[in-house]
């Protein structure tokens, strides 16, 4: 079996839309069950992980025919090139890879034999006509919603007719006047009814304290809001107001978010506010780390410079999604520091070099090798391709993806936690259209659902409707949101 697929296949989350048709052909899969449960984010951690050692199913097979839509033949056609995967439910509650065919007939259709007994959800995808598409059991655009479904032991089940339409994508921005408002707008996406959710505080007119903290506030499971060293902007003293905070974790010394401010956040949690600093800001992002995962180790670190922002924004919403760390060190260094050396040997985790040999150099990569921790680096071209890279090794198939200005840092910062926490990639571009390697990717990611962070003066129209830099086009619908879109330039 070799399944159609990227690099690594990995995260089921996002809200859904309703846009496949399933008509009867066969038995009916018994015992679904239409209500959406939460995914975990710990699903995007292990890609390629195998569950728990069970009996498989003596005689169960699941089948059906699988079919796509094209304006041409709108009752479907064979899919020939494409893939089914079952995602079953682990004791966790987390929906992770079981098994996967890429084997169609002539009339399209499939089966994968074997599977144990268990809750599943399916997805189902097509390649090769014009665009990919993917939808999920029972005509969901993304996992979220899709029907849980019960195989018992021994038994066989029939999906019968699956037509996948051809692949439109929804389109949303989320934006606020300013990068506070918009860092606002971003956590009411994720939490819309607020109530005792974690807040890490940082610094939002700089970025180096900042970079390690996304995957703080995921470990955290609240979101990352903005202020100055001095003050509090209005929209960001409202949102904790509604968000009601359990804590507030600071990130950064006095310096770069004063005492007073300190002071003032106190009033907006029943709880404690704590602040996580170092001397510097690689030391305060191994405190960051080390806050992040009280004694446990990071599923994998994620290195990254912290001379400049690119490469790191792009490696937050992969960590947070993966469980994983942002660790900062000095890119242009001749070998990895002491402290960071003895922070990765410690955990012993996997490490992820982000950037090519001019963000870190290959001395820190032989450091890290040396420790026998090296996973891989990850790099491309430019900066807007390394986000490419990241979200092709880190992310695989997701059904959510988040387009930022890979010119400045605070949109990105803003959007990096809420990404994780969807599971979903962030791809940096530039702020008049989508870089050519982006779009590309936007399109084998199969992201059902793209989102534009920061106004009309941050990432254009263009951005916005998925208009690649050499005039191609990736077919979008505009989705309603509850941020209007607005012509900040912040």
């Amino acid at each position: 079996m070799t399944p159609f697929r990227r690099r690594a296949l990995s995260v089921l989350l996002a809200a859904a839309v309703a846009v496949a048709t399933i008509t009867a052909a066969g038995p009916a899969v018994a015992q679904t069950d239409a209500q959406p449960a939460p995914l975990s984010s710990s699903e995007s951690r292990t890609p390629d992980a195998s569950t728990e050692q069970l009996t498989a199913a003596a005689a169960g097979v699941v089948s059906g025919r699988l079919l796509f839509s094209t304006n041409a033949v709108p009752a479907g056609t064979p899919v020939v090139n494409g893939e089914v995967t079952a995602y079953r439910e682990n004791p966790l509650g987390d929906f992770v890879p079981q098994d996967a065919t890429d084997v169609f007939d002539a009339d399209g259709d499939w089966s994968i034999s074997g599977l144990p007994a268990g809750t599943y959800k399916f997805s189902f995808l097509q390649d090769g006509e014009s665009f990919n598409s993917r939808v999920w059991f029972n005509g969901m655009r993304t996992a979220d919603f899709a029907t849980h479904v019960t195989l018992s032991e021994g038994v066989a089940q029939n999906f019968g007719t699956v037509v996948i339409p051809r692949r439109t994508i929804g389109i949303q921005r989320v934006a606020g006047v300013d990068r506070f408002a918009t860092s606002v707008a971003l956590s009411q996406t994720q939490f819309p009814n607020g109530s005792f959710v974690p807040v890490v505080i940082v610094n939002g007119l700089d970025y180096p304290d900042a970079l390690s903290a996304g995957p703080l506030a995921n470990a955290l499971g609240g979101v990352m809001l903005m202020v100055t060293p001095t003050s509090i902007p209005a929209a960001t003293a409202a949102e904790m107001t509604r968000l009601e905070p359990s804590v507030i974790v600071i990130v950064g010394g006095t310096g770069v978010v004063s005492a007073a401010v300190a002071t003032q956040l106190e009033s907006y949690t029943s709880s404690s506010v704590i602040r996580v600093a170092g001397e510097d800001r690689y030391a305060t992002s191994r405190a960051v780390v080390e806050f992040a995962f009280d004694g446990v180790a990071p599923s994998e670190i994620l290195l990254a410079t912290g001379r400049n922002f690119p490469d790191a924004l792009a490696a937050g919403a992969a960590a947070g999604a993966r469980g994983g760390a942002v660790l900062l060190v000095n890119g242009q260094a001749a070998a990895l520091d002491s402290a960071s050396s003895a922070l990765i040997d410690g955990y012993g985790s996997g490490v992820y070099i982000i950037g090519g040999t001019g963000s870190v150099s290959s001395g820190i990569q032989q450091s890290v090798v040396s420790l026998g921790q090296f996973n891989a680096r990850l790099a491309g071209a430019d900066r807007y391709a390394t986000s490419v890279e990241v979200a092709i090794n880190l992310f695989g198939y997701a059904d959510v993806a988040y387009l930022v200005n890979g010119s400045g840092f605070a949109d990105a910062l803003a959007a990096g936690p809420i990404a994780g926490m969807r599971g979903a990639p962030i791809y940096l571009t530039t702020p008049t259209c989508v870089t050519t390697s982006v779009w590309t990717d936007l399109d084998l990611v199969l992201a059902n659902q793209v989102i534009t962070v920061g106004g009309t003066g941050v990432m254009s129209d263009a951005v916005y409707n998925l208009q690649g830099c050499n005039g191609q086009r990736l077919p979008g619908f505009d989705l309603s949101t509850s941020v209007a879109p607005v012509a900040s330039t912040d």
